[in-house]
Protein backbone atom coordinates (compact mmCIF):
# COMPACT_ATOMS: atom_id res chain seq x y z
CA UNK A 1 0.00 0.00 0.00
CA UNK A 2 2.94 2.27 0.91
CA UNK A 3 4.59 1.46 -2.12
CA UNK A 4 1.70 2.17 -4.26
CA UNK A 5 0.98 5.68 -2.48
CA UNK A 6 4.81 6.55 -2.97
CA UNK A 7 4.67 5.97 -7.13
CA UNK A 8 1.41 7.56 -7.21
CA UNK A 9 2.81 11.01 -5.70
CA UNK A 10 6.24 10.59 -7.18
CA UNK A 11 7.33 11.87 -3.61
CA UNK A 12 9.43 8.51 -2.61
CA UNK A 13 11.37 8.66 -5.91
CA UNK A 14 12.34 12.59 -5.35
CA UNK A 15 13.39 11.60 -1.51
CA UNK A 16 15.19 8.40 -2.50
CA UNK A 17 16.91 9.83 -5.47
CA UNK A 18 18.36 13.11 -3.62
CA UNK A 19 19.49 10.72 -0.62
CA UNK A 20 20.95 8.24 -3.39
CA UNK A 21 22.96 11.67 -4.63
CA UNK A 22 24.54 12.88 -1.30
CA UNK A 23 25.23 9.37 0.15
CA UNK A 24 26.14 7.16 -3.12
CA UNK A 25 29.22 6.19 -1.17
CA UNK A 26 28.01 4.86 1.97
CA UNK A 27 26.76 0.86 1.32
CA UNK A 28 24.72 1.11 5.20
CA UNK A 29 22.68 4.30 3.25
CA UNK A 30 22.48 3.15 -0.02
CA UNK A 31 21.68 -0.49 0.12
CA UNK A 32 17.93 0.24 1.68
CA UNK A 33 17.91 3.15 -1.07
CA UNK A 34 18.48 1.23 -4.22
CA UNK A 35 15.92 -1.62 -3.14
CA UNK A 36 13.33 1.05 -2.16
CA UNK A 37 13.71 2.41 -6.05
CA UNK A 38 13.61 -0.93 -7.75
CA UNK A 39 10.48 -1.64 -5.67
CA UNK A 40 9.13 1.74 -6.61
CA UNK A 41 10.38 1.07 -11.02
CA UNK A 42 12.81 3.74 -10.68
CA UNK A 43 16.06 1.92 -9.87
CA UNK A 44 18.24 -1.01 -11.46
CA UNK A 45 18.20 -4.05 -10.25
CA UNK A 46 20.70 -5.17 -7.98
CA UNK A 47 22.06 -7.62 -10.65
CA UNK A 48 22.77 -4.93 -13.40
CA UNK A 49 24.84 -2.92 -10.94
CA UNK A 50 27.65 -4.56 -8.74
CA UNK A 51 28.28 -3.25 -5.66
CA UNK A 52 32.16 -1.52 -5.08
CA UNK A 53 33.59 -3.59 -1.80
Amino acid sequence: DICSEMQASLIGNLILSEVSKRHKHNREIMGPVEEALVRLGSGQSQTSQPRPT
